[in-house]
């Protein structure tokens, strides 16, 4: 038998697994193709303008946004984990709060969303300039900015989390005004606006009504009609994290509604449930989906300049890497 292999010895068979299976060239993937790639996530800032009921991110207190050298040294995990997304993440709103402001000045920049194109210049020119993809989730940005930062991304994602206007009257989003569904549904339209693939999503479980759900995602569906940007809508359930306001809330079955709301939809808006066909092909989604051993191929962004590509499959999910699939979570 086989010995069991762990840590290192694990990651190094798992990424010569992938690579070995990479599909080559234009090679063409059939209708039941579950296609993914690493991910590794940076948290930039645990800072937050808002103060939702499920999240430990805080309104006060947090450490600064990390400088140039934190970012490379991070970049290196992602790379020698064979990740080929760059997943920064981080608080909302925080683009004018005086602390953010005084980092980034300390580090010589102007504004945020000069901060957040150098991060992503950094990604992009990484592992001998092959690159990695940055790929941003700090909440909505304005039209002009994000057209600043177009060329750097390959995607955005922005969750919408629920249209139950209810929930800002809830603990869940009762002190985080920028969920409200008006307010994130034009944060969503607007990445659309701006030509910028869209990942988006709801949580199931934080007090949102049940017929709430499926009007979600017909509002989701409604937005990538008009815009075809939505690439990628991930259904989470919510799960209580100790030491928020919800920590106690007993969501009931979210799991259980979590499938209901994919089995539905996937028959519904089946142009929705997949990736673009720019990015991957016949993409159908598993909800018991658990990589890493699943083939992925390699993609180009319309957004990014032509050569720049996936790196090859990763190997194992260390140091904040993680399978990044369009898959009910």
């Amino acid at each position: 038998m086989r010995p069991e292999m762990t840590g290192s010895a694990f990651d190094r068979e798992i990424g010569a697994r992938g690579r070995s299976k990479r599909p080559t060239g234009g090679a063409q993937m059939s209708q039941k193709t579950i296609t993914f790639c690493f991910c590794h996530t940076l948290i930039l800032t645990r800072r937050c303008a808002y103060r939702c009921g499920y999240c430990d991110y805080s309104t006060t207190y947090s450490r600064p946004l990390p400088p140039r050298k934190a970012i490379r040294k991070s970049l290196r995990r992602a790379i020698d984990a064979g990740s080929s997304q760059f997943h920064l993440t981080g608080g909302e709103g925080i683009s004018e709060d005086p602390e953010t402001l005084s980092t980034i000045n300390y580090y010589g920049f102007k504004t945020y969303i000069e901060y957040l194109q150098t991060v992503c210049e950094i990604a992009l020119s990484a592992h001998n300039g092959t690159g990695i993809f940055p790929v941003l989730q700090l909440g909505g940005f304005l039209h002009e900015q994000l057209l600043q930062i177009k060329g750097l991304i390959p995607c955005i994602k922005i969750m919408l989390e629920s249209v139950d206007s209810g929930l800002l009257y809830q603990a869940s989003h009762e002190h985080a005004s920028s969920k409200s569904p008006e307010e994130r549904l034009e944060d969503i339209l607007e990445a659309g606006r701006a030509g910028i693939p869209t990942t988006t999503g709801i949580l199931v479980g934080i007090g949102e009504s049940p017929a709430s759900r499926m009007l979600s995602l017909k509002v989701l569906a409604e937005a990538h009609k008009r815009y075809g940007h939505i690439q990628n809508i991930v259904i989470s359930r919510f799960r209580p994290r100790p030491g928020t306001p919800m920590e106690d809330f007993q969501p009931g079955n979210p799991q259980r509604g979590a499938h209901q709301i994919w089995g539905h939809h996937a028959i519904k808006e089946p142009a929705v449930t997949a990736h673009r066909a720019t990015r991957t092909k016949g993409t159908i989604i598993s909800s018991k989906l658990r990589p890493p051993c699943v083939t992925r191929t390699s993609w180009r962004s319309p957004n990014l300049p032509h050569g720049n590509k996936a790196n090859g499959p990763a190997a194992g999910m260390p140091g904040g890497s993680h399978a990044s699939p369009s898959a009910l979570d």
